[in-house]
């Protein structure tokens, strides 16, 4: 199917989706495989989907070799786009409108201060503290009358500290206007605030150039002919321009934006190491629309927009395990952890005792599980094939228990037998596990969990 210009420029186009479903494609993927592509296309044509049965053919895998079919369910999945498709041209407008706007505000117009800038608050400080001064020069000025009388007295003024100082209140010193300078610590300093801003910018920017260093897509070009300039000077930088290092916007730079813009949007938990891993695969899906015919310098905009409206969806989750403050509360990181751990000991108390008594916390192994979705655990494809399944569930987080029991059970005989070293080197190196057999474990330990409480259920309507 032949698609004119303006199918070819809407990313969500369902025209080129299903021109996809051709012998080509047939004899690029197994039987079971190519259906579950039909299938899911066959909920998206309808004009109202239908989430419930999407979740079902996405729980089974979205296939890489649909260009644009994950992307788009994954948005669905994530309440991005809503179920009626008419909302979805202006919730992609709206977005890249807003998100232009983020950038104008935290990096386009993002300049050095001007030398000159009046700061009222340190204007208003300096006041005070010279009004206090003026007070203070009185009271001494009233008690040197009095002491007069003992010239030799160890008050007198004679001895006074502030005698070459005194004066009487009405010589107060005139207030002069404060300038915002580089060093100002003031709150409300330009200067001070720009230079909060490069710190920032600098912590996420390292972190993003390390983010999958397994692969060479993050530090490759976006090969984007508008490059978005940013105003801070960081040291990752400078050493770039020493060594005459090409600084052409990369896919990690991308990274960089997103997670400063939600760190400015955010200021209660700004940016914390991490955030970079969860990011990472929502980008990387996104990135495969440009695959799409006709692909046009724009649509570089639209991939970052939707990026970062999709990665505050899945923050909306995973914002308090984030947040130092929020560890002893119920969504905390600490007390998630020790949640997973009562999920093992009511499932196999057996492993949960050998644990205990080796006396491994399930912070030592769970605790990264938990808060980056097994971003860190496994190589990025098998990632983004788990996150099929994991957007797909309705209580996603819950989910993450199960994946870390199936887990922990595959692995059963050799943790059972084995000392805390041991025990522990098997369960940070998970990379080489079968994704699809942790994915099938995962789901028999829900249902049986589904079992357990229906039986619980009834036992208590008796």
């Amino acid at each position: 199917m032949q698609l004119n210009h303006e199918q070819a420029n809407n990313f969500y186009s369902l025209e080129y989706l299903n021109s996809q479903l051709n012998s080509e494609l047939k004899a690029k993927t197994t039987q079971t495989e190519y259906q579950n592509i039909q299938n899911i296309l066959e909920v998206l044509n309808n004009d109202i989907v239908d989430v419930v049965k999407l979740r079902e053919y996405a729980n089974l895998g979205i296939s890489d070799q649909c260009i644009g079919l994950r992307a788009l369910v994954w948005k669905i999945l994530l309440e991005y786009f809503k179920p009626d498709r008419s909302t979805w041209t202006k919730q992609l407008q709206d977005s890249r409108v807003f998100y232009n706007q983020f950038l104008d505000d935290f990096l386009r117009k993002q300049k050095l201060p001007p030398q000159k800038i009046i700061d009222e608050h340190e204007e208003e400080e300096l006041k005070k503290k010279q009004e206090n001064n003026a007070n203070q020069s009185e009271a001494n000025h009233l008690s040197i009358k009095k002491q007069e009388s003992d010239p030799f007295s160890k008050n007198s003024i004679i001895n006074h500290p502030n005698r070459l100082s005194q004066g009487s209140s009405q010589n107060k010193m005139k207030f002069q206007k404060v300038v915002d300078h580089p060093l100002s610590k003031c709150s409300k300093s330009n200067w001070n605030s720009f230079f909060q801003d490069s710190e920032l910018f600098t912590q996420i920017e390292k972190d993003t150039e390390r983010t999958r260093a397994d692969m060479h897509f993050f530090t490759s070009h976006t090969q984007r002919e508008v490059r978005l300039q940013i105003p801070f000077i960081t040291q990752i930088r400078q050493e770039k321009k020493k060594k005459n290092i090409s600084q052409e916007e990369r896919h990690c730079d991308v990274l960089s934006r997103i997670l400063f813009i939600y760190a400015k949007l955010n200021q209660g938990i700004q940016y914390v190491q991490g955030m970079n891993e969860v990011l990472a695969p929502i980008y990387y899906v996104f990135q495969k629309e440009r695959a799409f015919p006709l692909f046009q310098e724009e649509g570089f905009l639209q991939i970052e927009a939707d990026t970062f409206f999709c990665f505050i969806k899945v923050m909306g989750l995973l914002k308090d395990r984030f947040m130092r403050q929020m560890d002893e509360c119920q969504q905390g990181i600490k007390r998630q952890c020790q949640e997973f751990n009562s999920y093992l000991k009511a499932y196999d108390n057996d492993l949960w005792f050998h644990f205990e008594k080796l006396q491994i916390d399930p912070q030592y192994y769970s605790l990264r599980w938990l808060l980056l979705l097994y971003t860190q655990e496994f190589q990025l494809n098998d990632v983004i094939r788990l996150w099929d399944t994991l957007l797909s569930r309705k209580n996603i987080l819950v989910y993450v228990f199960y994946v870390g029991l199936a887990i922990l059970q595959i692995n059963r005989s050799v943790l059972l037998d084995e000392d805390f070293a041991v025990v522990m080197t098997n369960l940070q190196k998970i990379e080489k596990m079968d994704i699809l057999q942790i994915i099938k474990e995962a789901r028999n330990i829900e249902q049986k969990h589904i079992n357990k409480q229906s039986y619980q259920d009834q036992e208590e309507s008796v």
